[in-house]
């Protein structure tokens, strides 16, 4: 079989095509190796741009001042002070008494014995100074000081077996003893006070 020949109405001769029949292969569309270079082009500056940060934070961290310990300047051992010596304590002064007494009664009041007269008993309560007075011929005097408001009492006085004494102002009665001064009357007791301070001359 002879190949024919085709002629076209414009006068060229066109030869049958040789591949009639036969699958031809398409070119690659350029869309595609556009779009890959993209996206390879992307990761590649991704990349780039972590390398830059990893490397500025391990820059930063490797020029980061690390704190050194400061060491204490050692200071010298200062020597304590020598301790005192222990004294002895000193016995405590006697506080000076408010009553001060000689050998006629208490001084600067009114509970005292006059001229020749001495004190044969002197005794103090907590409301009263009071003073026996004896004389050479065995008479005895009581003189009383009411320490409220420095009131005297003088009155004469006698001493009893059981080494009392009692003075009487019209119908009160004072007993005198180292215990108490007891003051009566009709009977009744009005005052008992205790003695603080006793002494017999």
């Amino acid at each position: 079989m002879t190949e024919a020949t085709l002629v076209t109405s414009s006068g060229y001769l066109t030869r049958p095509s040789r591949s009639r029949g036969r699958h031809r292969k398409q070119p690659a569309p350029r869309r595609f190796f556009s779009s890959r270079r993209l996206a390879v082009g992307g990761s590649a500056v991704l990349l780039a741009a972590l390398v830059v940060s990893v490397g500025s934070a391990v820059k930063y961290i490797a020029h980061e001042p690390v704190p050194r310990p400061t060491a204490r300047p050692s200071t010298p051992a200062v020597p304590s002070p020598p301790k005192p010596p222990i004294e002895p304590p000193s016995a405590p002064a006697r506080p000076a008494t408010p009553f001060p007494v000689d050998d006629r009664g208490f001084l600067n009041s009114g509970a005292r014995c006059d001229g020749s007269e001495t004190a044969v008993a002197i005794g103090r309560t907590p409301g009263s100074l009071v003073v026996i007075c004896g004389d050479h011929s065995g008479r005895y005097g009581y003189r009383g000081v009411r320490r409220s408001d420095d009131a005297v009492l003088r009155t004469a006085a006698r001493s009893t077996p059981t080494h009392e004494f009692i003075a009487k102002n019209a119908s009160v009665t004072y007993s005198i003893s180292a215990t108490e001064l007891r003051v009566t009357a009709g009977g009744a007791v009005i005052k008992q006070e205790p003695m603080l301070d006793y002494r017999e001359p």
